[in-house]
């Protein structure tokens, strides 16, 4: 797709591109952008946002290349729970940097945070730290897979996680995608190869019965059941009365792993997320967002027979970045001041 073409013909800029002095610094700034970086946003999430060039942010503010400020209600799309520069991280930040960056080994920042998010969410004994939810969601379904022998997925439709291949499947489909109780698996971008729905079957958000029935043709190969328990990428569709009960009841009888994706509701809708309002526990969990306060940060956890398939390699989990001593840091700084 020509984006910059799509840019030019897109009846929206007629209205959102009107020349004005007032924003002059910035729309020189983007159009420069534009030749330069892939897309002219880093992000295709941002596409809705490309005309924005921010220079500096505080609490619910942030302020452009010519001094407007606005009030920003997106927070980066989750992140910044506590806006943007709050003191507590920023001191965490440049206590850290004091002492250097990363050191590609354990440090106190990193043994620090594993012990607060192991107190605060339930399903957890054992944490990983990765630097995104996707990478997270990934290795989640991987230790699925390497403790079931299994390699089928069970998802729902509308619910998303993550953008890599394997996965970003049925979340926004453009169209009608089969029956209503039985969608077909719809890859969401070019260059997904057609391989990627043969392991990953999909289930209807709160429909009992066409997800019972789905469990019951496929539950013996289904490594594991991976949700959004508050599916905060679909309108916020909260599930119903016992279907997260129902998801739990049939992940366990068929010896499926359930996963909880908390990357948005995970230290948000309280701090141990949805698997303390709800009170349904996943075998495993992934979180970000929120968790770090805009710093490239989050992980996966689980019970202590899942997460003891790390120990050796058994199953690969890398990451040059992970849990370096930076991010650590700022997580737990906001961690802290959340627990307060």
């Amino acid at each position: 797709m020509n984006v910059n073409a799509a840019i030019e013909t897109d009846p929206r800029e007629a209205t959102r591109r009107t020349p004005d002095s007032s924003t002059a610094k910035t729309e020189a700034a983007v159009q420069r952008l534009r030749q330069r970086l892939g897309g002219g946003i880093g992000s295709g999430g941002r596409f809705e946002h490309r005309d924005l060039f921010i220079q500096a942010g505080k609490g619910a503010h942030v302020t452009d290349l010519d001094g407007n400020s606005y009030i920003d209600y997106m927070l980066a799309f989750g992140p910044l729970i506590l806006g943007h520069a709050p003191d507590s991280l920023m001191r965490a930040i440049n206590s850290s940097l004091a002492t250097g960056t990363m050191f590609g080994a354990a440090c106190e920042a990193e043994l620090l945070l594993s012990e607060e998010v192991v107190s605060v969410l339930p399903c957890a004994e054992r944490v990983r730290f990765t630097n995104s939810g996707s990478e997270a969601v990934h290795a989640a379904i991987r230790l699925a897979r390497a403790a079931t022998g299994r390699t089928k997925v069970l998802k729902f439709e509308g619910h998303f996680h993550g953008w890599l291949d394997n996965i970003y499947l049925s979340v926004k489909p453009l169209g009608p995608q089969g029956l209503s109780n039985a969608p077909w698996t719809a890859r969401m971008a070019a260059g997904q190869p057609a391989s990627v729905v043969e392991d990953v079957v999909v289930a209807t958000w709160n429909d009992p019965k066409g997800f019972t029935d789905l469990m019951s043709s496929y539950g013996h190969d289904i490594a594991c059941i991976i949700l959004e328990p508050y599916p905060t990428n679909n309108g916020c569709m909260e599930a119903a009365a016992g279907f997260l009960e129902l998801t739990r009841q049939l992940a366990t009888q068929n010896g499926s792993i359930l996963i909880f994706d908390e990357v948005v509701s995970g230290f948000r809708l309280a701090l141990g997320g949805a698997q303390q309002v709800y009170g349904v526990i996943p075998d495993l969990c992934v979180f970000g967002k929120a968790f770090a306060g805009g710093l490239p940060i989050a992980g996966f956890a689980g019970n202590l027979d899942l997460m003891r398939l790390l120990d050796g390699n058994q199953v690969t989990h890398l990451g040059t970045y992970n849990s370096n001593a930076l991010c650590a840091a700022g997580a737990l700084a906001i961690l802290r001041e959340l627990k307060e």
